[in-house]
């Protein structure tokens, strides 16, 4: 499913941008910045009492914030527009400011802001991160919009279709998660193989597993690209699996086609002795599909680690795994991954001779 006329830059360009800081020349500058990049609907007010009716009143599609104002701050804008009914179609939020403490970040992040810039800010940092920021909240807009106007009939088939978009979505914000993402999803194929399940069913989880880690989309990259976290950023980190069910929108019915993904992505941080996230399911409790991608990703986070991590063979990474059978991972799927590698390893070394 190509995207590219949703995210294509004329669209992006006619974007609603408003930007909001009590210092005039601050505001001056981030609109001369944004127009000379072709950005053609900037608005700006130096007078953040003014910021939740701008917002109506242009339609804002991105809101660039300063925190330190005259009340209301930007704290309080904050929590103003998360009182907005529809928050699950949330106006994104680029925070600048000049306090660098952590705790100022994370307390915007935790308000609502989607992402977090220090001043003085780095143009192209600034760019980069606008342009994001739209990309995301045009491509979520016409989904909803698509999946209100599919009949119940078409549910399933409409299903099927957001998964392709939603993972072209991935591939556009994060082309390394979009990597890593096909090849949990390829792992967890040969797992469900390796567990009996039928040549659909496995290739069913293929395709969901693209999407096992979609909540990340709700997370700020100022928290996802972090190396060591504190704990209330952990805390804000795992509100991901969460995040997922809201992108998807569980219903009762199960939302045809996107039940799978959905249980995936919102049960593969699940330990099978209880004490994973978000609901702390346990055991046979977590859905099957969840818990062969769970055994999939990890056996991926040991291969191919993040950078500055040492990467570790198969082999050896299996043996990792294992260690956690009966506490993280379901024993039956470690079981599943042992064989898959063993007859892997197999086949080519019969081959090689």
């Amino acid at each position: 499913m190509n995207i590219e006329p949703l995210l294509n830059q004329g669209k992006i360009r006619e974007a609603k941008i408003l930007v909001v800081d009590d210092h005039e020349d601050g505001v001056m500058l981030l609109q001369q910045l944004l127009q000379k990049a072709g950005y053609a609907n900037v608005f700006a007010t130096t007078d953040s009492r003014e910021t939740v009716g701008m917002c109506e009143e242009v339609a804002a599609d991105l809101l660039i914030l300063d925190l330190n104002m005259p009340p209301p701050s930007g704290y309080d804008i904050l929590d103003q527009l998360a009182l907005r009914p529809g928050k699950e179609n949330r106006l994104p939020i680029l925070v600048l400011t000049a306090d660098i403490t952590p705790m100022a970040k994370l307390k915007a992040l935790s308000l609502g802001a989607k992402d977090f810039l220090t001043k003085p800010v780095e143009q192209v940092d600034l760019l980069l991160r606008v342009r994001n920021l739209l990309e995301t909240r045009f491509a979520f807009r016409q989904m909803e919009q698509e999946r209100k106007a599919r009949s119940a009939a078409e549910t399933k088939t409409g299903g099927n279709e957001m998964l392709e978009r939603l993972a072209a979505v991935i591939a556009c914000w994060d082309p390394q998660a979009s990597d890593r993402a096909a090849r949990v999803s390829r792992s967890a194929a040969l797992l469900a193989k390796a567990l009996s399940l039928s040549a659909t069913e496995s290739h069913q989880i293929e395709e969901a597993a693209r999407l096992y880690d979609l909540g990340m989309l709700a997370i700020p990259e100022a928290i996802r690209k972090a190396g060591t976290l504190s704990p209330e950023e952990k805390a804000l980190l795992r509100t991901h699996a969460a995040a997922a069910e809201r992108i998807l929108g569980r219903t009762s019915s199960g939302h045809g086609g996107l039940k799978l993904p959905l249980d995936i992505a919102a049960s593969h941080h699940e330990r099978w002795d209880g004490s994973g996230y978000p609901q702390g399911l346990g055991g046979e409790a977590i859905p099957l599909e969840a818990r062969i991608v769970a055994v999939a990703e990890a056996l991926d986070s040991l291969v191919h680690p993040e950078t500055g991590k040492h990467p570790l063979s198969v082999h050896d990474a299996v043996s990792e795994v294992r260690r956690q059978a009966g506490f993280a991972f379901d024993p039956a799927v470690v079981d599943a991954l042992q064989r898959t590698v063993s007859l892997s390893t197999r086949e080519s070394e019969t081959v090689e001779a």
